[in-house]
């Protein structure tokens, strides 16, 4: 083969649509002729990262280190896959041996943040998390100081040039909280972000996530989707549980329950629940956005890591170490929900246990029925099924329940409630109906806990 550029950009693209076996025919031939060159043998292995084929992977990916041997993203992207089949011992070494090499570099930390939390770790690897944080969404109000020498993958770059209509509403009624309640000198990035809003395509539903163009975005690349503000906390509260609960009956019910499935009122004691109601409404870390729904998220490895709801994961084993001992907290993440709408679609999670509680003032619903709370069906979702199928694709999930003959729970919002319940469970967001305005968004927090595999 002559133009190897060319039949490699043809590769990528048969890659890019997800067509392997077409991919894979033209970098065998492209092998065959350059045994030795790098790049080639590196995108073999991204067919089988795509596959899921870890072990393969990991094969040519080990070549590629051979003849290019100071590459620091080829061992991320290897350690990576050490992680992802339980090799903690590979994994960490690898990092170990890149240390210095890659202090700059986003992905290396928020491995380390994964390799740490996979072991159950979660102060190292909320500390890796925030070093990875301000490498990826520094601004020029936080964090000021920092060099901008940071190493972001391609990928990673489209969150600040990918927005919707709703989203950058959400970024202008913060900014606005911010000035009216930290007196955050922001003026100038609020009126570029009105200019933005208000030469919005009007054809575009407001949920809808397009591309900025370069007007748009040299407006707001500053601070879009970077870390304006993080809510301050002086003092830490090391037990946020609410201690009037009976902590032991709670967990012989959920233990000796059919549904596997508890609820808990006045879940946090008050000092606690308003400052997670604070950390929410000030910390500018809502940098997912949702085209389905129009809701928000932000999560534990990209800003959501309040060492308060650290201390919300460690008194749950003190109190209920029957359900919680010997697990480890795999995510956590807050959802941010406008006024009205579905929530989340019909979805599982890949956990043993799920921890769902709600912050919002019950003053910012619009009425006084058993909605915007969570429903959740009896039956959990078919263990052969893989992620995508559980939590991407609702229409089989439907067929599914009509087929299975699920009892379906109702449990409707009330601030300060936490349902725990089988993560496994099929579950959805009932209908939402909350008043308008920045400070009545329906806000919920979630928490997956999952066996903790020993590493001596």
């Amino acid at each position: 083969m002559k133009n190897i550029n060319h039949y490699i950009n043809s590769a990528l693209k048969l890659l890019d649509s997800d067509n392997f076996e077409e991919a894979k025919k033209i970098l065998d031939n492209l092998h065959n002729e350059n045994p030795k060159n790098p790049l080639i043998i590196f995108l073999i292995s991204q067919i089988y990262i795509k596959k899921k084929e870890y072990k393969v992977s990991i094969t040519y990916l080990e070549k590629v280190i051979k003849i290019a041997p100071n590459k620091p993203n080829t061992k991320i992207t290897l350690a990576d896959l050490y992680l992802k089949i339980h090799d903690y011992t590979k994994c960490l070494s690898i990092l170990n041996e890149i240390e210095e090499l890659a202090q700059n570099i986003v992905a290396f930390f928020q491995l380390k943040g994964n390799y740490f939390k996979a072991i159950g770790d979660i102060e190292n690897s909320i500390k890796n998390y925030t070093i990875a944080l301000k490498l990826l969404r520094k601004s020029k109000l936080w964090n000021y100081n920092t060099i901008d020498t940071s190493i972001i993958d391609p990928i990673q770059k489209n969150t600040f040039r990918y927005a919707s209509k709703s989203k950058l509403e959400h970024d202008l009624n913060q900014i606005n909280y911010l000035i009216d309640n930290k007196n955050l000198p922001i003026y100038e990035q609020k009126q570029n972000l009105i200019k933005v809003i208000d030469n919005w395509p009007k054809e575009l539903h407001e949920d809808k996530l397009i591309y900025l163009n370069d007007i748009s975005f040299n407006l707001i690349k500053d601070f879009y989707n970077r870390v304006v503000y993080i809510s301050d906390y002086k003092k830490i509260i090391n037990e946020p549980l609410n201690k009037e609960n009976e902590y032991n009956i709670l967990e012989k019910k959920y233990l000796e329950s059919r549904e596997s499935i508890i609820v808990i009122d006045d879940f946090l004691n008050k000092e606690a629940l308003d400052t997670l109601w604070n950390y929410c409404l000030e910390s500018t870390i809502w940098f997912d956005s949702k085209e389905n729904g129009g809701y928000l998220g932000a999560y534990m490895t990209d800003g959501f890591h309040h060492p308060l709801l650290i201390n919300i994961v460690k008194n749950l084993t003190e109190k209920m170490p029957r359900i919680f001992d010997s697990k480890k907290l795999t995510q956590m993440w807050a959802l941010k929900y406008k006024s009205d709408g579905q929530g989340t679609r019909l979805h599982a999670d890949d956990a043993l246990i799920n921890i769902n509680f709600w912050i919002t003032p019950d003053s910012a619903k619009n009425d006084k029925n058993n909605n915007s709370g969570i429903i959740i069906y009896d039956k959990p979702v078919p263990k052969n099924w893989n992620f995508e199928e559980y939590n991407q694709s609702d229409i089989k999930i439907k067929n599914y329940l009509k087929k299975s003959e699920s009892r379906k729970i109702e449990i409707p919002y009330k601030q300060n409630r936490a349902v725990i319940f089988d993560s496994k469970f099929i579950h959805q967001s009932q209908k939402i109906d909350f008043k308008k305005g920045y400070v009545n968004q329906r806000i919920n927090i979630t928490m997956l806990f999952d066996r903790l595999i020993r590493t001596f």
